[in-house]
């Protein structure tokens, strides 16, 4: 991860990629307080370089609230979902139904 650091920078998709990825291994193996600087850093990389509304940034915030699940802190694993779109934010109005009325 430090040479992809090295070479491609910080918040190129690789980087981000092995970032991720080394979260993940630390949270599988139950060491919870290793893997969240590494979800919070991807995380934070994401929202530099896609935005807070891109899938990529959800996904983080999700992975994020997942591993406060796991870590026995729902009061926490629930303010970052809180942070994410509902499905009624994710389901665009058809606009052709706009502009109909029943009769």
């Amino acid at each position: 991860m430090e040479g992809r650091r090295r070479v491609l920078g910080d918040e190129r998709p690789d980087t981000l990629a092995s970032i991720y990825n080394m979260g993940d291994l630390l949270r599988e193996q139950g060491r919870l307080t290793e893997a969240e600087p590494y979800f919070r850093e991807e995380l934070e990389a994401c929202r530099h370089v896609r935005g807070d509304d891109h899938d990529s940034t959800l996904d983080s915030i999700y992975n994020l609230a997942d591993l406060y699940d796991a870590w026995g802190k729902p009061d926490k694993a629930a303010e970052w979902r809180a942070k994410l779109p509902t499905e009624q934010d994710a389901v665009a109005p058809d606009p052709a139904a706009e502009g109909e009325q029943e009769e």
